[in-house]
């Protein structure tokens, strides 16, 4: 594609002009407001308190955060009027409205799905992981007599092997099912 002079010069100028518009432009750091691009709620919507643009999804990555975000709530922000399953349903709708590639599953469209472990759920996972530490030497020990027992059967040893895997299988009796 080839431009003429009287082209070139037209896009030399309009180029100039799009350089002294963007500077003119640019944002104030004292701005209480700014543009976000496509937000869920925006500063101006009657739901939000505080006059802050909430939830940006100008990319499935964003709208994929805001549904995430919107369900770690366990009671409706300071700066939303109305109810918390209000404000996830709005979320939800939004975002397949925007991005009907991304599934929005039932759970999504729920409010604290991602609500916090209770206490008796801490002490069960702490639980466990106290057994683990206590059974870290065997399994160590386990995984090494399980390599040694890969290592026969390639090369051909097969009373090594056996030896072995009667090692293997004493260790594995002496340790929970869910360990090995």
């Amino acid at each position: 594609m080839s431009y003429n002079p009287e082209e070139i010069l037209l896009l030399a100028e309009s180029f100039e002009e799009f350089i002294k518009n963007a500077k003119a432009q640019k944002l104030d750091p004292k701005a209480k407001v700014r543009s976000r691009g496509t937000v869920i709620f925006p500063a101006e919507s009657p739901k939000v308190k505080d006059k802050k643009d909430h939830f940006p999804i100008n990319n499935a990555a964003q709208a994929r955060n805001a549904l995430a975000r919107a369900n770690q709530f366990s009671k409706a922000p300071e700066w939303y009027k109305g109810s918390l399953q209000s404000l996830v349903s709005t979320v939800a709708k939004a975002v397949k409205k925007h991005y009907p590639s991304i599934s929005v599953s039932e759970a999504a469209k729920k409010p604290g799905k991602n609500s916090k472990a209770s206490n008796s759920e801490i002490v069960g996972l702490y639980s466990e992981a106290v057994k683990a530490k206590k059974h870290k030497k065997p399994m160590s020990e386990l995984e090494r007599l399980e390599d040694m027992l890969h290592t026969a059967n390639r090369t051909g040893d097969l009373e090594e092997a056996r030896d072995i895997q009667n090692e293997i299988d004493k260790l594995k009796s002496q340790m929970p099912h869910k360990w090995w």
